[in-house]
């Protein structure tokens, strides 16, 4: 396993992996933020299941939120072409 303790962590894509992926990497000391193209409203059930420490990007998937990190998750289902993630 990574040691993820301390490490800058996102999660793209917010359902069932990206809930269950945020979680883990949370209890393992990583600072984790979820983004997902869906707006807040879509995704108020899956956001409930979060930790409160996780922080959120909604509504895209701006370039900003991968510049500073040291690691990306990419739930399945999410396209690897999106031109943030590709960079």
């Amino acid at each position: 396993m990574i040691e993820v303790q301390g490490k800058k962590v996102t999660v793209v894509g917010l359902a069932r992996t990206g809930v269950a992926v945020a979680k883990l990497l949370a209890a393992q000391g990583a600072f984790v933020t979820v983004t997902d193209v869906k707006p807040y409203a879509q995704l108020k059930e899956w956001i409930k299941k979060l930790p409160p420490n996780v922080k959120l990007v909604l509504g895209g998937h701006p370039r900003s939120v991968f510049a500073d990190t040291d690691l990306i998750v990419i739930s399945p289902g999410v396209p690897l072409d999106i031109p943030s993630i590709a960079e």
